[in-house]
């Protein structure tokens, strides 16, 4: 079990969601798919390997790119909520509701505008702790330390 899936569960969500590009450092690690336009939604559920939805005209080279899953926007059902008439915040919070089926935890930079139609849906958890621990390999204690080794000089005295 990684940092993320047991972040799911200590909060009590049934997946864990971000949306934007590969400028979003979370979304880049965890998608490892390069995109700066259109943003992509990514939702990951404990226990399994993440999902991305990205249109279609990406959808061959997230294949190639991606670690996690890859889905249209068009099977995730997005383009039937705009179909039926609502607006893209709306239907984007519609699918993201249907991919986690339940408690969806997000990050501190989740677009406000999604967040607040996706708990007409689903309670959304603000994950305060945020991806950044969760990226870095070492314990806090190391990386607190390795700002000494990137200092010119020797050590500071205590």
């Amino acid at each position: 079990m990684n940092g993320l899936d047991s972040a799911i569960r200590e909060r009590g969500a049934a997946a864990y969601a971000a949306y934007g590009s590969s400028i979003d450092a979370n979304v880049r690690y965890l998608t490892r798919f390069r995109t700066t336009d259109p943003p992509v939604v990514y939702v990951q559920k404990p226990g399994e390997r993440g999902m991305i939805v990205v249109p279609q005209m990406e959808h061959e080279r997230a294949v190639r790119e991606s670690t996690a899953a890859v889905v249209t926007r068009a099977h995730a059902g997005y383009l039937d909520y705009i179909k039926a008439g609502e607006p893209r915040w709306r239907a984007t919070a519609h699918m993201l509701a249907d991919l986690a089926g339940g408690p969806v935890l997000v990050p501190a930079n989740f677009p406000l505008a999604l967040a607040r139609e996706l708990e007409s849906f689903q309670p959304v958890v603000l994950d305060e702790r945020g991806g950044r621990s969760r990226r870095c390999g070492r314990s806090r204690r190391r990386r607190r330390s390795s700002g000494y080794a990137r200092s010119s000089g020797p050590p500071r005295a205590r």
